[in-house]
């Protein structure tokens, strides 16, 4: 059982690829909106700290949108009514404070209650804000509780928790959105060798009850790596198996995904989800995998509609293929 000091930042060895990280993602059917929020420390690379802020609304299936978002003018890259927001940037000093009380190139982080609460805020100082009450509705899921170890190239440990976000955001200057949406935030510790990431096929899922009473997330990597929780009766358990399948276009992006996890406890949520209501690719360029990322709404069996994400990234083959 994780206890509040899993919350800072931990002692780290000389290994290059070692990296600390906090993630926050977020499904606002009301908005069509997804969040990816990210943070991250590798103290022995020359560029030892930055951040990731990307919101988004609508359908892009281009795997460089990320990369045309930051070179856009304040970030936005607009097609129609569908728009993406992208800011990242790595810096060549180290975190200041530990994680409870992040402040870093206009994001910051504070933990308000340990376990329970955190407030976030951003301000690109170029019309862009967010201001979120984080209340996390499911105690952190240490993966190394589960039955599966973590690969050593993927973390020394990692934890996930399920998390209900209420307040606003603006996007170049744009109207206020009101939010009030769950998602799925992790914090992750020890060796990130990507190169050995992307050899493996990658796909996650997490989703949330409106009523924040039945929660999972869920990694698949390969065909019999299986990481995550289910959530439900006031309760968490390992996930045991995870079945899935997919529709896929000639591109790689998913759809008519149906789910099906099975815990320690032997309970079983089965979902499915015809298409995402908000998605963006990631990778391809010079990357060695690539994939797409979005947030929809899963038709859970015996629950009813839980909001939540999908993300799918493949290694590349060549000529540019994924698998």
């Amino acid at each position: 059982m994780l206890d509040a000091s899993a919350e800072l930042r931990h002692p780290h060895n000389d290994d290059h690829y070692w990296r600390e990280s906090l993630y926050f993602n977020l499904a606002d059917p009301v908005n069509r909106l997804g969040l990816w929020l990210y943070v991250w420390t590798v103290p022995n690379q020359s560029l030892p700290a930055g951040i990731l802020v990307c919101l988004y609304s609508g359908q892009f299936d281009d795997r460089s949108i990320t990369r045309q978002a930051m070179r856009s003018p304040r970030h936005v890259l607009r097609s129609g009514e569908d728009w993406i927001y992208c800011y990242m940037t790595s810096l060549p000093e180290q975190l200041a404070g530990d994680f409870d009380s992040i402040d870093i190139a206009g994001l910051q982080l504070t933990q308000v209650e340990a376990l329970r609460r955190y407030a976030i805020d951003y301000d690109d100082g170029e019309g862009t804000a967010l201001h979120l009450d984080c209340d996390f509705v499911t105690p952190p899921w240490d993966y190394s509780d589960g039955p599966t170890p973590i690969p050593d190239w993927l973390a020394t440990n990692r934890y996930h928790r399920a998390w209900r976000a209420r307040g606003s955001a603006v996007v170049a200057s744009s109207a206020e959105m009101i939010i009030d949406a769950r998602g799925d935030s992790d914090h992750s510790w020890g060796r990130r060798d990507t190169l050995a990431f992307a050899k493996h096929n990658f796909k996650m899922w997490s989703f949330q009850s409106p009523d924040g009473r039945v929660a999972a997330s869920a990694v698949k990597l390969g065909d019999d790596t299986f990481l995550g929780y289910l959530h439900s009766e006031g309760r968490s358990e390992a996930i045991r198996s995870i079945r899935d399948q997919a529709s896929y276009s000639t591109a790689g992006l998913q759809s008519d995904m149906k789910i099906e996890l099975t815990d320690s406890a032997g309970r079983r949520l089965t979902g499915y989800m015809p298409a995402m209501f908000a998605h963006i690719g990631y990778g391809g360029g010079r990357s060695d995998a690539s994939g797409y990322e979005g947030v929809g709404t899963f038709d859970v069996e015996a629950v009813g509609p839980c909001h939540g994400l999908t993300s799918f990234c493949w290694p590349h083959l060549p000529g540019g293929a994924v698998r």
